[in-house]
């Protein structure tokens, strides 16, 4: 009874479990042609643990590749085959450490941790294209083990500094070594946020900058730039610009350009897309036009819909 009595007490300490599904229909023309779809499935848990800070678990899943097979790059939210079984994206333990730093540990999502952005940094809801989510001039790793030191000198709410380590190969085999090492500076000025990182991974290293800041009550805007000390994946550096406007409570639009400095052949990208929100659905229109998109020498328009579902 002891026993049972736990599990229920445990069970009851989670939050309520967030649950969204993402479906993008996406179709492509200029020197290629496709329609092709993709969806994803995120379910998110958090358990406060009192002192002892706070338990998330992330489970994810999804399938298809929307037309990245035509057009690379136009959609960072496709998995692929290779996501069609749900699985645990992320478990992280955050912990309070006195009154000025917080650590947190697991399997860690880089992406989400660093290099953020208020407009540009969730492939869901806002920029489909990988450029607009996070900068292509890092070896990002994919979900990975690994730790997060935040130092918060007024708060969560306020300026940060946070380094990060993780296993640049994201696999738990010798996980000390092969790591991915960021360090990044937040700060909160003029209602915005201006961050600027430098990062190491095995044999390389680079700096970028990522910034969002509002210009009215009713428009964002933001930018990105990235520089490796080596080409990663061909890019030697890369930047992008753009802006949000509200259109009231339940609309949004956003529009994006971008470049990858690159070894063959620069890409050069605009996004713009639309936002209807209708409760727990939000409908987005999407169109991309791209000139030799990671480097293959073709221009192409990617257009596409993307509905997702939010609970609660």
């Amino acid at each position: 009874m002891g026993v049972v009595l736990a599990l229920i007490s445990l069970s009851m300490s989670w939050a309520q479990p967030s649950v969204s599904f993402t479906t993008v229909l996406q179709g492509a023309l200029g020197d290629t042609s496709a329609l092709d779809g993709a969806y994803s499935a995120d379910v998110e848990m958090e358990m406060s643990l009192g002192s002892c800070g706070s338990f998330y678990v992330h489970i994810e899943g999804g399938d298809g590749s929307g037309v990245t097979d035509e057009v690379p790059g136009s959609n960072a939210d496709a998995l692929g085959s290779v996501g069609s079984a749900l699985s645990v994206a992320e478990f992280v333990w955050e912990l309070p450490v006195g009154e000025k730093f917080s650590v947190a540990f697991g399997k860690l999502d880089p992406t989400a941790l660093f290099d953020g952005n208020e407009l540009a940094n969730d492939e869901c809801s806002q920029f489909l294209a990988d450029m607009f989510v996070n900068s292509t001039s890092l070896p990002w790793p994919d979900y990975a083990p690994g730790v997060k030191l935040s130092f918060l000198p007024h708060g969560g709410g306020g300026s940060s500094a946070s380094i990060g380590i993780f296993k640049a190969d994201a696999t738990w085999n010798d996980v000390a070594e092969d790591l991915f090492a960021i360090g990044e500076v937040d700060l909160k000025l003029l209602g915005g946020n201006y961050r600027a990182y430098l990062w190491r991974d095995p044999g390389r290293w680079g700096v970028g900058v990522s910034l969002d800041q509002p210009i009215s009550s009713r428009l964002w805007a933001f930018a990105r730039f990235g520089a490796p000390g080596d080409p990663v994946d061909g890019v030697r550096a890369a930047w992008s610009l753009g802006a949000q406007l509200s259109l009231g409570e339940e609309r949004a639009l956003g529009l994006a350009l971008g470049r990858n400095l690159r070894d063959d052949r620069d890409e050069t990208r605009l996004e713009a897309y639309l936002r209807l929100d209708l409760g727990g659905v939000s409908l987005s229109p999407d169109v991309q036009l791209v000139a030799n998109p990671e480097g293959e020498d073709i221009k192409a328009a990617a257009f596409g819909l993307r509905v997702q579902v939010n609970y609660p």
